[in-house]
């Protein structure tokens, strides 16, 4: 193997030596020569641990983002308020009773 990579053409997937730290646990890191598969592209698949991290890393950030729409939500109701409120004090400073107007 001079490349330290082996193409299956039957299952379209390749197995090869990769050199890095694999995380087998929530603890125990190895760094060293592994055997990996990987895709068409050359590029590794992702391992299990690596899925989970992923994954895990993913819903952080949707998590975040959806804080983040809260919080602008949020703050567009407070600021509807605030408009809402100087509306109403500017009627009222023209003898208009606002709520005589809602109703």
């Amino acid at each position: 193997m001079p490349d330290q990579r082996l193409w299956i053409p039957e299952l379209k997937i390749g197995l090869g030596l990769w050199y890095g730290t694999y995380a087998a646990g929530t603890h125990r890191q190895t760094k060293r020569l592994w055997l990996r598969w990987y895709d068409a592209d050359g590029q590794w698949l992702m391992t299990d641990a690596e899925l989970a991290r992923h994954g895990a890393e993913a819903e952080r950030q949707r998590a975040e983002a959806e804080h983040q729409k809260a919080l602008a939500e949020q703050r567009r109701a407070n600021d509807a308020e605030v408009q809402l409120a100087t509306l109403k004090a500017k009627l009222r400073a023209q003898g208009i009773d606002p709520n005589g107007l809602l109703e």
